[in-house]
This record gives structure tokens, sequence and C-alpha cells, in this order.
């Protein structure tokens, strides 16, 4: 049994086993019917004839009778009615003789507006529809089990005989299309092509020894009128086909990078994923059953080695013999045949063929009845069509981390509606399947009385009694449909929160009656028992299983860069596949229409833990001003940009995001604030154009740059349009008060997809009152700012921000005073590394799955934490900074003048050291307090005033909680400013401040956890002389934060003030705030207040 939290049973009060219904799911291509269209009831035929589908002239259970309905088809065909409702549960609504499309799904996949419903579709099997293929057959060889890899497996049940007997389940996907996965990898450990065929065809051999039936074919038995998989001596050969192909053009340089950007890419390039699988020839039987497709760029070295730097894996398996669950067994199988010679390595389940462990009162009737539904015309096999136009179709790919998960999970449970309905813990699979159903219905246009499904195919193995083997290679799922109304979903009835909940509770309610008993639904089709479909548009499929660990199949050259599910079955749907750390990735497809909207409530729920507060208006995307660059357009090459070892160090971290507030009589109205920004944004684009492309991986030599070239920078920099739901007045409430509500600023800032490479390095929203719409200014107005933190650290923001805000006065983002910006990275180095190797080795230990990029922390619980800004004026700084210098401590501890920064910060710590005192012992333990500071200045020689990247040091202080926590308050303020000097002196002013660069995760991560405060931003950092041309903003915040105790500070308010904004565990805050305020207000003439009004 597993010993994961995620797979382990619990007891129920009855004392049997509770399974966790992550174990069930997965392992199905999806099923269901759709509502048949334009059917006819009439009479039964006066000429006697039979029903061609029971080929009975009574009723579909072989009883004759008179009085069983009738009903004709648009091409003019004629069955019983429950018998055609059979079928196309079973055929996805085609008509048995001609196969013209009946369901709404098929006709609207297949018209365009005007034309007749009722037409013929091409099967994608045999008229392909790519038109211009990227992939060049090689060449064509096959792969015969190996006979000295073992002995062969048993026959299924039926000793002598070399055929395994499909289960009444097999065979309702005889004439579905194959099971296609594709696996991308890249990197120097790839070895030459030749090799690594070599290897994938031994491999492969090996592992078919194992699973021996695979390396055989479907057959049909007319004297018995069954299919079987034979695997005889006369069908194995000639073998597994094995395909060589080569993408792309000739040229080196276009093929290789365009099958990069295929792997690297969210945004599914469907045309050419279905290239790069193998076609597994299905029309007619006996056929096939697995098929190997390996694909290279087109091009090859002139030095002779044959490296490829990229290579694609392609695997079609017949759906009739295999499930994902069983596709995923051989998979592993094999990647292990690869890697230690052997598909029966330790930990490998080996595969049972055996049908007899599908058991069925009525097995014999059901198969033989499924197979007459399914295939009518055997040995000609008429492949099912997909029913989906692709051109109306898009496919994208999100990663969620193993935090986001947990955060969502924990949210949904404790939300009044999750413990209200959650009968069960939820489990990931559930959470994830939630979270995008109630995307996907908030992107549609739905009444809120509208019924909306979400089917869940399910593994069944353990839940037969008694259940199947392990191992069992073949179909076991079962189909689980949950139901629940639009309203109850979406935003507009409830909570954000309530919605999943809801969700939630409607996909384990489907799943534990449909595991209840597996296949309980079998027999009612059997009978002809009708149900109601759902319509099309409001159903959507599920597919695979996070715990399907794609990324965990090694053939020796390392994980994969990228693991897709190619075939989908359906027009709506959800895959999920295990990832790296704990993620799971999830595939989507929708139609066009639905996407940008869908990706953007996914995100935006993952982040709100409570209502949705922001609805977006629109997305759209803002482009370089060709005018603003002047000189050529575009400039000419190379448009790339190599990252510093610096720069490496916050690949994975979350996206800088900046807020700013703006009200008042000078704010002009939204539109007019919305084409201002849009226009100047643009004309510092032009200046700032690296910003306008992507950060991407470049697996040969495995490094990551901005690429700004032309097809990077398209479609431009994502500008969102949103809506606040409260009012003016309520976003004014929310820019002036100390306390930060933490869900609304980060629903007002953009989100910035950053977990797959390429990546965006800039997104902008702004973001009106519910109440604002187009009257004539003086409301109020949110301006969010993301940026990647891999490009830029704060003095780099801030001098974006300062250029943008110039041109959007009727300046110029290049004007006086402002530094243009230089993203040069060779003056960023090392003292003693080389400092690209360095670079190289930081990126993949941070970021060891490139081009997935995994947090490298957990984020903040914020339901455990709380904000707060506190404001400083000018005066009582001055006052604090003359009391600590002129105390006795400070006189013997201060070596050097007491700066603003140092005064703070001194200030922040001992008072988050003293809300602890009593979680800490005063004698024994250690605190520390972490500075980062700029070193443009301090590096040797300097870097340019205008340098656009990060250029941050770290630099640590410790003093123990004991001197810090003396009752002479000042003298526990001067150690802290002590310690804090000594600290930038000895390791940002003496030595390199960047010579320790790759020890510093090591260093933080040995301060035991609860001790350590950071300090971000800079009193320097002037916020708050942002005018965009109606004035200061009235509040300024920095949403994302970096760990649990963070301090950061913002210049420019109002009289030379600070704003002093903290992070702290909720339990600490107030006894902070007390201390805080109380070390401020021992200073002579001192005003500070608890709120931060400007």
């Amino acid at each position: 049994m597993a010993t994961s939290s995620e797979s382990v049973n619990q007891l129920k009060d009855d004392g049997t086993e509770e399974m966790d219904v992550d174990d069930y799911i997965g392992g199905g291509s999806g099923g269901g019917g759709e509502a048949l269209i334009g059917m006819k009831t009439v009479e039964a035929p006066d000429d006697g004839s039979n029903c061609p589908i029971c080929l009975d002239g009574g009723g579909g259970g072989g009883e004759k009778t008179t009085t069983e309905a009738w009903v004709e088809t648009p091409c003019a065909h004629r069955f019983h009615s429950r018998c055609l409702e059979s079928w196309a549960r079973v055929k996805l609504g085609t008509c048995p003789m001609c196969r013209r499309e009946l369901t709404a799904a098929a006709a609207a996949a297949t018209t365009t507006a005007g034309e007749d419903v009722h037409v013929l579709v091409a099967d994608p099997m045999v008229a392909d529809p790519l038109q211009a293929r990227s992939v060049r057959v090689v060449s064509v060889t096959h792969v015969q089990p190996e006979q000295t890899a073992g002995e062969m497996p048993p026959a299924a049940g039926e000793s002598g005989d070399d055929v395994v007997r499909l289960s009444f389940y097999d065979v309702m996907f005889v004439s579905m299309m194959p099971i296609q996965r594709l696996f991308f990898y890249e990197g120097a450990a790839l070895p030459p092509f030749p090799s690594l065929v070599g290897s994938l065809r031994s491999s492969l051999a090996a592992a078919l020894a194992a699973f021996l039936p695979l390396a055989g074919k479907l057959t049909f038995r007319a004297a018995l009128g069954d299919v079987v998989l034979d695997y005889s001596a006369a069908a194995v050969p000639p073998g597994v086909k094995f395909v060589e192909a080569e993408y792309g053009s000739s040229d080196e340089i276009s093929a290789f990078d365009a099958m990069r950007r295929l792997a690297g890419d969210v945004e599914h390039n469907v045309e050419a994923f279905m290239e790069l699988v193998p076609e597994l020839e299905v029309e007619q039987l006996p056929a096939p059953v697995l098929a190997v497709q390996v694909t290279r760029p087109a091009f090859r070295n002139d030095d002779g080695d044959d490296a490829v730097g990229v290579v694609a894996v392609g695997v079609s398996v017949h759906h009739a013999v295999a499930d994902g669950q069983s596709l995923w067994q051989f998979m592993k199988a094999w990647s292990a045949a690869a890697m230690v010679g052997s598909p029966a390595a330790p930990g490998l389940l080996p595969p049972t063929f055996d049908r007899a462990l599908i058991r069925h009162p009525r097995s014999e009737e059901l198969a033989s009845k499924f197979l007459q539904l399914s295939s009518p015309t055997l040995p000609e096999v008429t492949p099912l069509p997909m029913g989906v136009d692709m051109s109306q179709q898009r496919r994208r790919t999100f990663l969620l981390n193993a935090g986001e998960i947990e955060s969502l999970k924990q949210r949904i449970s404790e939300s009044d509606a999750g413990r209200e309905q959650l009968r069960n813990r939820l489990s990931t699979y559930v959470a994830i399947s939630s979270l995008a159903w109630t995307s996907i219905v908030r992107a549609k246009s739905l009444d809120a009385a509208d019924k909306v499904y979400f089917m869940v195919s399910a593994d069944c193995r353990r839940r037969l009694r008694p259940p199947a083997d392990k191992g069992y290679f073949g179909n076991c799922v079962t189909t689980c449909v949950a139901k629940a109304i639009s309203g109850d979903l979406s935003a507009g009835s409830d909570d954000g929160l309530a919605g999943l909940a809801r969700a939630a509770a409607a996909i384990q309610r489907a799943i534990r009656e449909g595991l209840e008993v597996p296949f309980g639904n079998s027999e009612r089709w059997l009978d002809g028992a009708t149900a109601t479909t759902p319509p099309v548009r409001s159903f959507t499929r599920s597919g695979s299983s996070h715990r399907y660990m794609a990324y965990e199949t090694d053939f020796g050259w390392g994980a994969p860069s990228r693991a897709e599910l190619a075939t989908v079955y359906g027009e709506e749907v959800v895959m999920m596949l295990g990832a790296a750390d704990g993620g799971v990735q999830v595939s989507v497809v929708l139609r066009r229409a639905l996407m940008d909207a869908f990706a953007t409530n996914f995100r935006r729920q993952l982040v709100a833990s409570m209502s949705s507060l922001v609805r977006v208006l629109a997305v759209s995307h803002v482009l370089p001003d060709e005018v603003a660059a002047g000189g050529a357009w575009p400039p000419p090459p190379p448009h790339v940009v190599e990252l510093s070892f610096l720069d490496n160090l916050q690949v994975s971290k979350a996206a800088i995001q900046r807020l700013f507030f703006y009200d008042g009589g000078s704010l002009p109205p939204f539109e007019s604030v919305d084409r201002s920004l849009q226009s100047s944004l643009a004309a510092v684009l032009a200046i700032f154009l690296p910003l306008a492309g992507k950060l991407a991986y470049l697996p040969e030599p495995g490094d990551v740059v901005i690429d700004y070239s032309p097809d990077a920078v398209s479609p431009g920099v994502k500008f969102v349009e949103a809506e606040y739901s409260g009012s003016v007045d309520d976003m004014r409430r929310l820019a002036s008060d100390d306390e930060h509500h933490t869900e609304a600023f980060l629903q007002l800032v953009p989100e910035l997809e950053v977990s797959m490479l390429p990546a965006p390095l800039l997104a902008v929203q702004v973001t009106r009152p519910r109440d604002d719409h187009a009257g004539g200014g003086g409301g109020a107005v949110a301006v969010g700012v993301a940026i990647h933190h891999g490009v830029a650290d704060g003095q780099s923001v801030w001098q974006f921000i300062k250029a943008w805000a110039a041109a959007a006065r009727g300046g110029s983002p290049a004007g006086q005073g402002l530094v243009p910006p230089t993203f040069d990275r060779s003056r960023i180095r090392h003292p003693t590394a080389d400092s690209h190797e360095l670079a190289h080795t930081i990126l993949h230990k941070m970021s060891p799955a490139l081009p997935m990029v995994t947090p490298r922390s957990k984020p903040a619980d914020m339901a455990q934490q709380r904000r707060r800004t506190f404001l400083l004026s000018a005066g009582e700084i001055q006052s604090l900074k003359q009391r600590i210098s002129e105390s006795e401590t400070g006189g013997e501890l201060l070596h050097n003048r007491l700066s603003t920064y140092v005064t703070i910060s001194s200030l922040a710590w001992t008072s988050i050291v003293r809300a602890k005192c009593g979680a800490l012992d005063a004698a024994a333990d250690d605190v520390y307090f972490m500075v980062s500071a700029d070193c443009r200045r301090r590096l040797r020689p300097p870097a340019d005033e205008g340098y656009f990247g990060n250029c941050i040091a770290i630099a640590i202080a410790r003093a123990s909680a004991g001197e810090l926590l003396d009752d002479d308050g000042l003298a526990g303020l001067a150690r802290a400013a002590a310690a804090i000097q000594a600290a930038i002196r000895d390791e940002l002013e003496l030595e390199d401040p960047v010579g320790g660069a790759e020890r510093w995760a090591e260093r933080l991560a040995a301060i035991p956890r609860g001790r350590l405060t950071a300090a971000g931003s800079s009193h320097r950092f002037m916020a708050y002389e942002t005018d965009f041309g109606w004035g200061a903003p009235s509040r300024v915040e920095l949403v994302t934060v970096y760990g649990n105790e963070l301090v950061a500070m913002l210049g420019g308010a109002a009289d030379g003030g600070v704003q002093v904004s903290v992070v702290l565990g909720r339990a600490l805050m107030d006894a902070f705030a007390d201390n805080f305020r109380r070390q401020v207000v021992a200073c002579p003439n001192s005003t500070v207040s608890r709120s931060r009004h400007h």
C-alpha cells in the first residue's frame, strides 16, 4: 500500500476502507453521448425489415415486439429509437449505415453558418487535415520482442492459445482513435541520433518481451464473431512499427529552434503535435496495436557527431487494448529497460492481460452487443471522427506547483460552503478539477439556471470485486458525471470559494456513486435504457491523472522537457499529468473564443482566497511604438540578452508586482486613462524593448535568455482592463486602510504566467470601480504592474515606471533626468569564478526542470498572515536617528553615521523580536535580519547607472535575541543598528558584494525557521512621485512578498516621510504594531499615526 498522504486508505465508520478518489482517476478516453438532432419518429417498416443495429424487427433486447418505436435519421436510415440512442452513446453520434454526424457537437464542428448540418465528415484517419506537413519520414522499420529477455507471459486465460479475448469494456473502444502520447527531450545529455535510436529500439524489444501481446495484432475471428489480441508467431511479424523522422526545414537554426519552441510553448501547436506521433492503421483488422516515432530536427552537424539537441518521442497504442493507466505502465517498463537494462526492474508491476478479471454477469452478451454497436462491418473498422474542428479549438498547458495546490485545497475545505458540502477529504484531483470546471463555466455566457456537467474517467482496478490485479493491462475505467447549475459555480451567485466548493462536492459525489458499482451503467446500455444526454456545450471531460508521473520517463538522457497527451476525445477536455516537485500539469482543450477568459479565471482563482472582487473587462496587447523607437524597425539583431548569474537566482521566483491607486478631481474618465496608459506604454517599450519580449529557454547550451526578436515580441505586452466589485468609495477605503486587503490587492495586479518558458516579462492591469463608468472623471483607478524577477530588481522596476510616467505626462521616456536603460550583462562579473559557467550552474540548480519552472519556495499562507503599512514622518525619523546615535550604547557600537535605512530597519527588527519574546530564549536564540542591497556602484568596475537587471547582494545581520530585548529600548535599537551596519560593511563594502552569490541560498536555508526577517525595497524608491498626468498616487504597495516576515520601505511620501509595509504572522502583528509605535512615540514631538493617509 502506498504511504503517500494522497493515497493512504482511510477507515469509514463501519470499519471498511475509504478509498482516496485520486487512486481511481484517469485511464479513460472519455465517453458519453450527445443529444441526437434531426430525428423523426416513423412507423415500423412495412416490408418487415429488421433494425440494422439489433438485426431484429422488434425490441432492442432481442424480443420481437410490435410496439417498438422507430426513428428516421436526416440521412433517411431507420432504426429502433433505443438502439440508435445506445449506438450514439458508444459511437459519439454517427449513423450506423453512412457515418454521417447526428449530434450537435459534430454538426457544429463540421459546418459553417448557412450550411445544412447533416453533412458527411471526412475521416481523419483517411483524409489528413494537415495540408502542409512539417515532418518528413526518414525510415520505417519494425521491432520484434527480444527473445532473450526472459519467459514470455502466458496466454490470457486460454492456455495454448496466443490470444487475449477482449473484455466487454475493451470492445467499446475498437473504433476509437488511438491513445497518443508525446515526449520532448532536450539538452546536452542527448546522445547522437543513431545512438539514441539504437537505445530506443533495443529497450523497446526488451519491453515487448514482457508485454508480448503489444507486438501482436487486433484480429477479427469471423467464425466466432469476436475480436481478439493475437500475439501468435504468425501475428507478431514484422513487429512494432518504428518510424524515424525529421522535423522542419533543412536549415539548422530554424529547424532546431522551431522544435524547441514546440516543446516550450504553453500554447499547443496541435497540427505539429499530431505529426510527431505515429499513425496507427486501425481501419482494417488485423490491425497493429502499438507504434513508435522518434523525430529530430531536420539537419545534421558538420562535425559528424550527429547530436540533435532536441528530440520528440511519440507513442500510439490502440485504445481497444489499453487505457491510460496501462499505457503509463508500459512507458515505465520501456524507460526502465533503456536505463537499467530490464523492463522488470524493482518497483515495476508485471503486466497481466487476463480479461477474466473483468467480470460481469452478462459479460459475453455485453461484449457481443458492444462490438456489434461499435463495429458493425468487421473486419472493416471506421474510426470514430473526433467531432472537433481543430481550427476552432485551442489547447494550452498550465502548471500548478505543490504550494498552489495545497493552498487551493485548504481554502476550499475551510470555506463555509466547503465545511457544509464536502463529505470527504479534498483530494488533489478533485481540487484541480473543480478549479478547471468553474473556470470554464465562468468563461462562457450561460444563464444562471443552465445545467453544466463534468465527466471523470476513473480507474476501477481496485474497486472491482474481487479487485483486478494491480498490473492489469487493458481498459478498466468507468465514467462518473458530476452535475451542477451554472449559477452555483459562477462568480455571480456567491463568493468564488463557494463555487469551487460546490463543484468539488458535485465531483466527489459523482465519483463516489460511480465507483460503488463501477460497470453499473453497462447493463442499462445493453437493455437499451434511455438517458438524457447533456448538451455538448455544457459538457466538460476530464482525462488522464496527476498520478501519471510522465516527467519521470527517462530513457537515459534525463527527464522530458515536455510531455503531452496528443489525442483528445471531445471539444472541452481537461487533462492532468504529474510534474516535478509535487506539481501538476494541466492541459486544457477549449473553443478558441473561450481560452483567454478561461486562463484569466483559472489563474485568478488560484490566488483569490475569498470572493472574486475583480471582473476582467478586456485583455489586449501593447506593442512598442515604432516612431518612438526611431531608426530602423525592428532593430537589427541580435535580439537576445543573456542572463547573468544574479538574474538566474531569481528565474524561479514569483513576479515583482506593484500597485498604484489614484483618485481625485484631476483623474480623467476611465477611457482616457486607458488610452493614455496604453499609448505611453507603447512609447516606453520602444526604449525598454527587451521587456516586450519573452524569457526563453535554449536547451543548447542550456541557458535562459531574454528573446526580443519580432516573433517573441508579438503579440505584445498584456494589458488588462478590469472592474472592481466595490464602489468609488470602496476603492478609496481600500487605498487608505493601513491594514492590507491582500486578496483584493492580488486581484488588482495582473497575472504573469511564469511557470513555463517562454514566459512574458511584463503585464499591466488598470481597474476602475463598479460605479465609475464613462463619467467625467474624478473617481478612482488602480494601476497594477507585474515584471518577471528574472530580468529586473527593484531599482530596475522603478527606473521603468519613472520613464513610463514621464511618457504619459506628454514627455519622452528618455527625457531629461531619466537614465536610459542598459541591458548588457557583461558588467556583472564574479570575482573568481567563470561568470557564464556559474550562471549555468545556478540556473539548473534553481530550475532543474526547464522549460518548466517550479517556484523555489512554498507560497505563504495568506490566511495565517497579516500585512500592514505604517508611515514615519521626516521629523520622527530624524529624532529616532539622533536618539540612537546619542545613546550610551550607540556611542560605543556605532562607527558610522546612522542612515535612514539602518534606523528604520533596526526599529522594525527590534519590534518584531519583541513581539516574539514569548517564543524566544533570550540567552540562547540568535535572530537574523537580511538586507538586499543595490550593488551597481559597489562592483569593480561599477555597473552602468542605468543597468537594467538584477544587481543586488545580500547581507545578513545576526544578534542574540536578548541583546535586542534589553529593557533599555535605545540599547536594543543601537545593537540592532550596529549589527546591520556591520553586515553591510563586511559583506557589501569590504569584500566583493557578489563573490558569495552561489552560497546565498545555502546560508538562508541554514537559518532556523522563524528567526529571519527580510528587508525589501528602499526608501530611495520615490514611488509617490509616479505621476501619469493626473497627480501623485494616493497609495503605492509592493504586492509580491518573498517570505513570511518582511519589512518593505518606499520613499516619496508627504514631506520626506517613509512608508513602511510589514508582513508578519497573524498572531504577531498587534504586538509588533504596539512595540513599533511605542519606540517611535518615545521620540520628542512624535506624530506617528495608526493609519497611513498621505
